[in-house]
């Protein structure tokens, strides 16, 4: 899960232009915090900002080092630089350089309390892409404490660090406020539900997230399993209905899963549509005509009273 460079352009230029643009004091509301931004820090800023944009990291990596050792900066210009630096080690995926960069940031406390939240937030995705959830938590879940409105896309997240850290309860808590969050989930979000339902043995909540997810996201896999788990619920009559709607929209090729299908038939007395199934599987060389699978066929001919097509097979 790497960190969308896509958001982190977006934080550095909403930072280089509403934080920058400055020719006098800047203080956060209520507070006398001072977010002034010399000319000389300004100018190299912008720098690495183009350097950015040209997907020069390198170069704007020693831009921004060279910056970062200069005397006399005061608190905002240093965390400016430090939230600079994170993002440029995060394009050059030195995610351990990015992190503590992003850590000494946040440290300075010295950035308006939306830009805080946001750093806060690439620090935790940070600590995802680098296979640390146990870091990613503390720091996600100290963001959710400080917002008002998270969004869905950060309990994903969190709950995809919890998933890591074999805690599928407290995953499934976050990942489900997060699909209520939105009108269309991803489907890496419902595949996330269903898989730590799964893992808790919850078949109902597994029915719910796979009947979402074959109107969103429809394919052969989701179709085959939510007919498996109405079997395991021992609901055949509705196994039978998904699958024979799989079927219809082509996702049932298999031979095992046409001879499924064609169990399930019989099995709910339907011996006639069972047999025209195999009879044309097997024409179309999907089904092998081995002894089990005629012998299975001229059964079914049989049960239908369908004697003569029964010959054949048998």
């Amino acid at each position: 899960m790497l960190l969308e460079r896509s958001h982190c352009w977006g934080l550095l230029a909403f930072v280089l232009v509403t934080s920058l643009w400055v020719s006098t004091p800047l203080y956060a509301a209520g507070s006398k915090k001072d977010f002034t931004v010399g000319k000389w820090t300004y100018k190299y800023l912008g720098q690495v900002h183009e350097l950015i944009e040209k997907e020069n990291y390198k170069e704007a990596l020693k831009v921004a080092n060279k910056l970062k050792d200069r005397s006399g900066l005061n608190p905002h210009e240093k965390a400016l630089i430090w939230q600079t630096l994170g993002f440029v080690y995060s394009a050059l995926e030195r995610l351990a350089d990015a992190a503590q960069s992003f850590e000494k940031c946040l440290a300075l406390e010295a950035m308006p309390d939306q830009t805080l939240s946001d750093t806060q937030f690439n620090l935790g995705q940070v600590y995802m892409a680098d296979d640390k959830p146990k870091k990613a938590i503390r720091v996600f879940e100290n963001w959710l404490e400080k917002e008002e409105s998270p969004s869905a896309q950060a309990r994903y997240f969190l709950a995809g660090a919890y998933s890591q850290t074999k805690a599928p309860k407290k995953a499934l808590l976050h990942i489900e406020k997060a699909i209520q969050g939105v009108s269309k989930p991803p489907e890496s979000w419902l595949s996330l539900a269903l898989s730590l339902n799964f893992d808790l043995n919850r078949l109902h909540k597994v029915k719910a997230v796979l009947k979402r997810l074959v109107v969103l996201y429809p394919t052969s896999n989701y179709w085959l399993h939510l007919a498996s788990v109405y079997s395991e619920l021992n609901d055949e009559p509705r196994s039978l209905a998904v699958l024979e709607l799989a079927h219809l929209a082509g996702y049932v090729t298999k031979e095992t899963d046409l001879l499924h299908l064609s169990r399930l038939y019989v099995n709910q007395g339907l011996p006639y549509r069972a047999a025209q199934l195999l009879s044309r599987a097997m024409d179309d060389g999907m089904v092998s005509p081995e002894a089990k699978n005629l012998e299975f066929l001229g059964s079914s001919w049989i049960q239908a009273r369908e004697l003569e097509k029964a010959v054949r097979p048998l």
